[in-house]
């Protein structure tokens, strides 16, 4: 019976959709597997809602870095909202991730009735938790200062009527959360392409020289030199200076400036 293809076969779906259910790099569960217990609360009356957490403008790192340093960050992430659970969150709220592999962190609350209420503790919470990602949470890559995270957020109650489906009241919620920060991103993109266009203008690039160290002998046998943008400056990392300048079509202009 166990050599039974039809049997394996089903085996092997159902290993694929347990994988489904959670993310190996955070250890969170992912959004359908939390979709039954707030169809539940939305079933017996409770206002719920969402508290929503974007990492998508940092991809760039793993883009420079590799997924292995990106992947850390979501575990940073991930380990950080649930050490401060305790303090913002109640028993029945529920954390996950949108999908296997994603950097969208989605926090659904409750509140006894009303949107009024439901919005002022999905924003308190939100609150709270940032305060305590930017406490927590430090990137620092090269010769780069550290830096917080840039981390979108959005809140949204969702709008379930007995008439409609609640898995898809739902969904709804997660993709306005979406682009609210996708909205955000946009707006952040627009304001790094217009400061490194002014980095260009006035010849704001410098050389920092980097010593180079062998290990066996900790001597100095030469030194790097590495453009950059003014220590503190938004492309204070020559690796992110570069690769933005790339994706926004400016490299050209920025390799003119570094020959001259």
């Amino acid at each position: 019976m166990s050599d039974d293809p039809r049997l394996r076969e089903a085996r092997a779906e159902l290993l694929k959709l347990r994988a489904c259910l959670h993310d190996p790099a955070t250890g969170l569960p992912t959004l359908p597997a939390v979709l039954e217990p707030v169809r539940r609360r939305l079933e017996s009356g409770e206002t719920v809602g969402l508290v929503f957490f974007d990492l998508r403008s940092e991809e760039r790192i793993e883009e420079v870095f590799g997924w292995e340093t990106y992947d850390g960050l979501l575990r940073q992430l991930a380990a950080t909202i649930q050490r401060a659970a305790p303090q913002v969150l109640k028993e029945h709220d529920l954390t996950c991730i949108a999908g296997v592999r994603s950097d969208e962190f989605l926090i659904f609350l409750g509140a006894p009735v009303g949107t009024g209420q439901i919005k002022h503790r999905l924003d308190r919470a939100r609150d709270r938790l940032l305060a305590r990602l930017a406490e927590d949470l430090w990137v620092q890559f090269d010769s780069e200062r550290p830096r917080g995270l840039g981390i979108h957020s959005a809140t949204v109650p969702i709008r379930y009527e007995p008439t409609t489906r609640i898995e898809r009241a739902i969904y709804k919620a997660v993709d306005e959360a979406r682009a609210i920060c996708r909205r955000e991103r946009d707006q952040q993109q627009t304001l790094r392409l217009n400061e490194l266009r002014r980095i260009l203008a006035v010849d704001g690039i410098f050389v920092r020289y980097q010593p180079i160290v062998a290990l066996a002998d900790g001597g100095v046998h030469g030194f790097e030199a590495l453009s950059a943008s003014p220590s503190g400056d938004l492309f204070e990392s020559p690796e992110m200076l570069f690769s933005f300048a790339e994706e926004t079509d400016q490299i050209v202009e920025l390799e003119r400036l570094c020959r001259t």
